[in-house]
């Protein structure tokens, strides 16, 4: 009897060891089919800002699960746990947070409508939802499941109390949450500048606050006579420009670099043309502009050539240490004593780093026969002491229409010059489309008017393109994609219609055979 007994007791004690010893059998659907996590992992938001994440049970073959409980560490320094809100569960078995505790603790449990071997599970089902309020403490902290034995075993059981979480480092999927405001530092090397999300950046390095998960575009700028080398630091876009950047991190810094370009020579404008009467006086001297239309420093030079070269002038023949966009401006000349009717050709050739040829046309033509006219001449005597005040020109009123359009579409850039001086004046408007010379236009204003003058550009690749004419400046967007205007358009009515009438026409066939069958 006694030794019943004490057999009676060693059973009851190695039943009570087995009790104590946490369960980590095999799954009968296998050590991967069952797995449980926090969602979303990683968890950025701002401060003071409320969110919520899922405790997920994910099953990814057959299985008879029957209940699962989460228990949960994490640091209440950075949030606290507001509410627990229960998931695909017939009966909660456990709902308690610890905001206090050090760590801050969530314990969870609840059972699933599962029979005994004959219902197996095969969907991923929501243990519970926790909501949550972050605080003002900046930082990150881990939201990891525990699993102490016995009372804080995070595990998922089946029918026959086997947990299936068997590998902890694969079937169990912990969470960060990430408080604070990220920041996005903006960099420049060389001459340029950026645009972020369309508003231009200043002060580099330029620092601002974003939003948590945000796609920030950024658009490098060069100014004249550089040009958009390479972005370093933590683009996501490639190489790319315009660029992004995803605000996943407290923060983000990025650099753009500008490389200087060499000179290049743009003559403004691109060719001359005179014309005379046989006789007559030489036609009035010609503006033409040399200008740096690359970067660095340009140093240049002017000849002229060709079997009428003798005719023409040109002062000054030279210049030296223009930056990009600037401009030397010389005067050409002709002189026609004793020609003949006919057509004199010349080039000017401007050299540099590289060289351009400006070809300069001659028409001398033949006046035609005058009629004798009866003029009467009134001589007046002058006041003494008038002064005849020279030219006084100014552009003003820089106008761009229309502001977005097709590749190809023109656009009409335009400015106005007025003269407020005493005698007719020159003025020629040098047009820039991205810092590099586009057209030019020489107009003569007479005293106290205004003449408007106009340009039509037009380019095939979408973008944003920034206009300098007259020291004033603007854009315009070429848009390749999307509607661009609106509108059904005549062919979008018509269809409309059409489908409108045949509806009617079915509708009134189906109530005459509903009548019929009455």
């Amino acid at each position: 009897m006694k030794s019943k007994i004490i057999s009676v007791v060693l059973c009851l004690g190695v039943v009570l060891a087995l009790m104590l010893v946490p369960p980590v059998p095999a799954a009968s659907g296998g050590s991967n089919t069952v797995s449980i996590g926090i969602q979303p992992e990683t968890m950025p938001v701002l401060p003071d800002a409320d969110f919520t994440f899922k405790v997920k049970v994910n099953i990814t073959a057959s299985e008879n699960v029957s209940s699962a409980e989460a228990h949960i560490d994490f640091n209440s320094s950075y949030f606290n746990v507001t509410e627990i809100i229960q998931g695909n569960l017939t009966k909660v078995l456990k709902s308690e947070f610890n905001n206090t505790a050090s760590p801050a603790t969530i314990d969870y449990a609840g059972m699933i409508d599962v029979i005994i071997g004959e219902t197996p599970v095969t969907a991923s089902f929501v243990l519970c939802t926790v909501k949550c309020k972050a605080k003002g403490l900046a930082g990150t902290t881990p939201v990891n499941f525990i699993y102490e034995a016995p009372k804080r075993r995070t595990a998922v059981w089946s029918p026959g109390a086997v947990n299936y979480l068997t590998d902890w480092s694969t079937q169990v999927v912990n969470g960060t949450v990430m408080v604070g405001t990220p920041t996005l530092t903006v960099n420049v090397v060389g001459n340029g500048t950026v645009r972020a999300n369309t508003v231009l950046l200043t002060n580099y390095p330029n620092t601002t606050s974003r939003v948590w998960d945000a796609n920030v575009t950024l658009d490098a700028l060069p100014d004249a006579g550089w040009a958009f080398s390479s972005w370093t630091g933590q683009v996501d876009g490639g190489a790319g420009n315009p660029n992004y950047v995803i605000m996943d991190d407290f923060t983000k810094s990025v650099t753009a670099n500008f490389a200087e370009q060499p000179p290049a020579i743009s003559p403004v404008p691109t060719s001359l043309t005179f014309s005379a009467d046989v006789g007559g006086a030489n036609p009035a001297n010609q503006t033409l502009d040399i200008c740096n239309g690359g970067g660095g420093m340009l140093n240049w030079t002017a000849s002229i050539t060709g079997s009428n070269a003798a005719l023409f002038s040109m002062s000054p023949m030279s210049g030296t240490n223009l930056i990009a966009a600037q401009c030397n401006s010389t005067e050409v000349a002709v002189d026609i004593t004793g020609l003949t009717e006919g057509t004199y050709l010349a080039t000017i050739t401007i050299t540099g780093n590289s060289s351009v040829e400006v070809p300069v046309t001659l028409h001398i033509i033949s006046p035609p026969e005058e009629e004798e006219v009866p003029v009467e001449l009134h001589i007046e005597s002058a006041l003494p002491g008038v002064v005849v005040a020279p030219a006084s020109l100014s552009a003003s009123g820089l106008s761009i229409s229309p502001h977005q359009v097709k590749p190809g579409q023109e656009v009409t850039i335009s400015i106005n010059v007025a003269n407020t001086g005493g005698k007719t004046g020159s003025y020629n408007a040098i047009l820039y489309i991205n810092s590099v010379v586009e057209k030019s236009q020489s107009v003569s204003v007479a005293p106290g008017t205004t003449k408007n003058v106009i340009f039509t550009v037009s380019k095939s690749d979408a973008g944003v393109y920034d206009v300098l004419l007259a020291g004033q400046s603007g854009q315009f967007e070429v848009v390749s994609t999307g509607w661009f205007g609106g509108g059904l358009g005549t062919g979008g009515i018509v269809a409309i219609v059409v489908i409108v009438i045949a509806l009617i026409v079915a509708l009134v066939f189906v109530l005459r055979r509903t009548r019929r069958t009455v």
